[in-house]
């Protein structure tokens, strides 16, 4: 299954990161005190990964708007979207703004 993946020296020995560690303790933690099997662990960590991943992303995004739609107050859309329109400058900017 390979929860975890240490590197290896030259002599062989299992060489662990910070972030090996702090897996570890995760890893630790669902098994001991949540009881979850092996297979639920693997998916808990997959998931863990996509989203610290999709959060990278978000970042970026954020970052790209910062810098490209200026002037234009950033709103997110909760269903209703009187008085808020897309951002028409540019094509690839899928945000709900607002100039108002």
């Amino acid at each position: 299954m390979g929860l975890l993946k240490p590197s290896r020296s030259q002599g062989n020995t299992r060489l662990y990161t910070d972030s090996d560690l702090e897996r570890l303790d995760v890893i630790l933690t669902l098994a001991r005190d949540m009881g979850v099997n092996l297979a639920g662990i693997e998916i808990i960590l997959n998931m863990r990964e996509k989203m610290i991943e999709m959060e990278r992303q978000m970042g970026e995004f954020a970052q790209w708007c910062n810098r490209n739609c200026h002037g234009w107050r950033l709103r997110t859309c909760r269903g209703n979207r009187r008085g808020m329109r897309l951002c028409g400058r540019h094509a690839a900017c899928p945000i709900v703004i607002s100039d108002r």
